[in-house]
């Protein structure tokens, strides 16, 4: 991690120890093969300025959730993205903030915090698919 950007934030390790997740002073959403060293830009358009924050990585560490403001407004939305970047989904689109994403161990279940005028929810997706392969084909659970 000794090449530009020089500023990291959000080290998050993957659950099988081989990369770490980060996002630069940009805040575009990063990881490091370990082994190999050298960053790999996961996804730049949820980063640019918003605030992208608290990546999670999915059980089989091919997956990030996180959350992001990246249409500009007050509220964060949770996204899923595959560690390549090809594959990203907004799960939430609403005026309100949800925050904390994280993966239960089914790794088929991501669960958020909503908060909505003077509460908080829990809330939780679930994939329709038997792997994290299709985490891209969600449904609210």
């Amino acid at each position: 991690l000794t090449t530009p950007p020089s500023f990291y934030y959000a080290p998050t390790w993957s659950p099988d120890s081989k990369k770490l997740a980060f996002y630069d002073k940009r805040m575009v959403l990063w990881y490091v093969p370990i082994e190999k060293g050298t960053p790999v830009r996961v996804d730049e358009s949820l980063g640019g300025g918003a605030a992208t924050l608290a990546p999670a990585w999915s059980p089989d560490s091919r997956w990030l959730v996180m959350t992001s403001n990246i249409d500009g407004g007050d509220d964060e939305e949770v996204w899923v993205v595959s560690a390549d970047g090809v594959s990203k989904r907004r799960l939430t689109a609403n005026d309100v903030a949800d925050t904390a994403a994280d993966w239960l161990p089914d790794g088929r279940s991501i669960v958020f915090e909503r908060r909505a005028g003077d509460g908080v929810e829990a809330r939780r997706w679930t994939s329709t698919a038997r792997t994290s392969e299709g985490m891209c084909r969600m449904r609210r659970g």
